[in-house]
């Protein structure tokens, strides 16, 4: 959805008409009812960007907030599940360049 739309389930006929056929909740203000995982309803449908604003905050609808939406709803796909069970890069972005940095500080320990 472009920049000015009013972010509203019922002002966008699309939305409004996927809300009506697959009975996906509304809150009080318009917009898409979600889980925190940015899933609407039953369906495993997606929002984002600005719709998405009471869970992903105030920036919602700029490409940080589209970052952030993006990492909620990788996260839930187990998108980044391989890469955690290869070594935990995704913690330490830097540990697949080194060895065990605890073993050389023991040599240098007990030698003293």
């Amino acid at each position: 959805l472009a920049t000015g739309s009013c972010p509203c389930v019922d002002a966008i006929p699309v939305l409004r008409d996927a809300a009506a056929d697959f009975r996906l909740p509304v809150d009080a203000s318009g917009l898409p009812a979600l889980e925190e995982t940015l899933t609407w309803g039953d369906e495993r449908f997606f929002v984002v960007g600005v719709m998405a604003a009471l869970r992903v905050g105030p920036d919602a609808g700029n490409l940080t907030g589209a970052r952030r939406a993006a990492d909620i709803c990788a996260a839930h796909l187990g998108c980044h599940d391989s890469l955690l069970e290869e070594g935990n890069v995704l913690a330490n972005m830097y540990a697949a360049f080194g060895g065990d940095s605890e073993s050389g500080s023991e040599s240098e320990s007990s030698s003293g």
